[in-house]
């Protein structure tokens, strides 16, 4: 029974909450108008003041750290004298963030065992495979000319295509022969329509025009490669680690439904206008 309980999430997340508390007593507040600085608190000064600057602060330095961090905390203690902590939009969202933060701890602990990660990565198997590639090359035609003129190139080349030559085009800034390129970026490079009708090209064969974001094109399909799985254990870690941030949306999805089990929630919504108050 107890291990059931220690392995509940939230569980995880009260006993972390507590000892962040714990660790905050470490400073206790003796009176409304006493401030203690302590070892604990210097140290970690120190250690700020070595990680921004690379090295140790002097005596003298140190003295300023904490005395600015006393300071601090004297105006800290007069503004929620006054009451400036109290419906902030700043700090109530510093506040949520540090709430979500604890909640992200929390999938951190826990890891998967080797059954539950297989059966996630399978799960999720289109995430975890190679980009489809393609290799062939193409032959520019462009659209800058008068109709008739196109229209006959536009032929020409397709007659050479049918009388087993290779055609020709025009010069554009971009490779003659592409290889194991991945479709994704051909995609983006020629435009969708272009990868999508490449890819359905029989092998070793002139085919065209295809029309991209730059004009025509025939084009030779010379191999193609389809999307296949990674092995688990090339990237085991990026799949913990999004098993990790699965887990944390569940947890604070679950979080977030008790949380509003403990409060009664009353909206009022404002009266359209027109209607009797």
């Amino acid at each position: 029974m107890l291990t059931k309980i220690i392995k509940e999430p939230l569980t995880h997340f009260f006993l972390l909450a507590a000892l962040i508390v714990l660790v905050a007593k470490e400073e206790p507040q003796v009176g409304p108008q006493h401030i203690l600085v302590s070892a604990g608190r210097i140290d970690q000064l120190s250690n700020d003041f070595a990680r921004r600057n690379e090295r140790q602060p002097t005596q003298e330095e140190l003295e300023i750290a904490v005395e600015s961090f006393a300071l601090n905390q004297v105006y800290l203690h007069q503004a929620r004298k006054l009451g400036l902590n109290i419906n902030d939009r700043v700090i109530d969202r510093r506040l949520r963030q540090k709430m979500e933060y604890l909640l992200d701890e929390m999938a951190i602990l826990s890891t998967p065992d080797e059954q539950q990660l297989s059966l996630f990565y399978h799960q999720n198997i289109e995430r975890y495979q190679t980009s489809a590639t393609i290799s062939f090359a193409q032959v520019y035609i462009s659209n800058d000319r008068p109709e008739a003129e196109f229209t006959q190139l536009l032929a020409t080349q397709q007659s050479r295509i049918k009388q087993g030559q290779i055609p020709t085009g025009d010069h554009i800034l971009l490779p003659e022969n592409y290889q194991d390129a991945p479709l994704d970026y051909i995609g983006k490079e020629f435009g969708l329509y272009f990868s999508q009708q490449l890819a359905k090209l029989p092998l070793e064969q002139w085919h065209g025009p295809i029309t991209s974001s730059y004009g025509q094109h025939f084009v030779r399909l010379v191999q193609r490669q389809p999307k296949a799985p990674i092995p688990l254990a090339n990237i085991k870690r990026k799949v913990i680690l999004d098993w990790q941030y699965q887990q944390a949306q569940i947890f604070k999805q679950s979080y977030e439904q008790t949380m509003l089990q403990e409060y009664e929630i009353e909206v009022r919504w404002p009266q359209s206008q027109g209607e009797t108050p």
